[in-house]
């Protein structure tokens, strides 16, 4: 990341992240959680990954028989997940950094 000297809307720093960055550091956290095959994929509506962790946190029962490190933090691996998709969905409409 890059912090730039402008003001920001939504923090007091500007920053520049690069996809490529993000997307190695993100893959190699979700092989340590040991993300599910089944996470939703890129292209799917915004709040479905999100949606599909709420759930897991509503009926904890649903998590038996799944096997991970994610199903010991689903806030660490919820946030790994968004991350991971959101750099590979960057790369894949060519828009390697991001403004934020």
């Amino acid at each position: 990341m890059i912090e730039l000297p402008i003001l920001s809307t939504y923090s007091d720093r500007t920053m520049v992240a690069s996809a490529h960055r993000v997307l190695s550091l993100a893959e190699r956290l979700a092989a340590t959680l040991r993300l599910p095959a089944d996470l939703p994929r890129n292209g799917s509506r915004t709040m479905q990954l999100t949606s599909w962790f709420l759930d897991f946190e509503e009926a904890p029962h649903t998590l038996i028989g799944r096997t991970g490190r994610w199903t010991q933090d689903l806030p660490a691996a919820l946030y790994t997940a968004m991350y991971l998709r959101a750099a590979q969905y960057c790369l894949q409409q060519g828009r390697p950094l991001s403004y934020c």
